[in-house]
């Protein structure tokens, strides 16, 4: 019986520290996808400027 008591504790124990690290990737996971997201979004608004003063400039020629 006290084995299988220790082994229950070790299990439960296990399960507790799994259950902190999954959430603790999960936060990283979710920082990172936002700081990434954020850079993308820049990027792409960026791009999109650009390609408007190319337009333009293409207009003018025009």
């Amino acid at each position: 019986l006290p084995i299988l008591f220790l082994f229950k504790t070790k299990i439960s124990d296990y399960f507790k520290y799994s259950i902190k690290l999954n959430s603790f990737f999960d936060n990283y996971v979710n920082f990172r996808y936002k700081i990434v997201h954020k850079i993308k979004k820049k990027e792409y608004n960026m791009l999109e400027k650009l390609v408007k003063m190319f337009t333009k400039e293409n207009g003018d020629e025009k």
